[in-house]
């Protein structure tokens, strides 16, 4: 009497094995892109876009009347700000408040706390390189408010 061992014979059950691993991974792979996806920006810009949309043609219309212009630089920890009026004149009276933050996500946002100098306006900052979202607003005269995107270079 003769016994045959056959081995690596592939049976239904190491198929079923086969392929519930495979979809666990596909599974697993893809819920964690969804968790990190959802978790790094909330996508909520403003809570509600039709309140914040009500009057914007006639903002815009008055901010584009005054004629300012805005820079922003940022260098040696510091982002410092020019406005300058329809003449060219550079505004110095202003109470300026802003922000800066990575564009995809809110968890490095800043509040940013603007000084005058004979330059302009400054605040410090620590930012690393990459792209940041800048957003200013005076709070004193007329309402003008300016969002540039700011380029940091160096090693991301």
């Amino acid at each position: 009497m003769s016994h045959q061992t056959t081995t690596g014979e592939l049976k239904g059950g190491h198929v079923l094995m086969i392929a519930i691993t495979a979809f666990g991974i596909i599974i697993a792979a893809n819920m964690t892109m969804l968790f990190a996806a959802t978790g790094s920006f909330p996508g909520l810009v403003v809570k509600n876009s039709y309140v914040a949309g009500l009057g914007w043609n006639q903002r815009a219309q008055a901010q584009q009347d005054l004629g300012w212009t805005s820079e922003v630089l940022f260098q040696d920890g510091a982002l410092t700000v020019t406005v300058t009026d329809a003449t060219g004149r550079a505004m110095r009276d202003l109470k300026l408040r802003g922000s800066v933050g990575r564009p995809g996500t809110d968890l490095h946002d800043l509040q940013l706390a603007f000084q005058r100098t004979r330059h302009g306006y400054r605040a410090f900052a620590a930012l690393r390189p990459g792209i940041w979202q800048v957003t200013l607003e005076t709070t004193n005269g007329p309402a003008f408010r300016k969002s540039a995107e700011l380029f940091i270079p160096g090693d991301v």
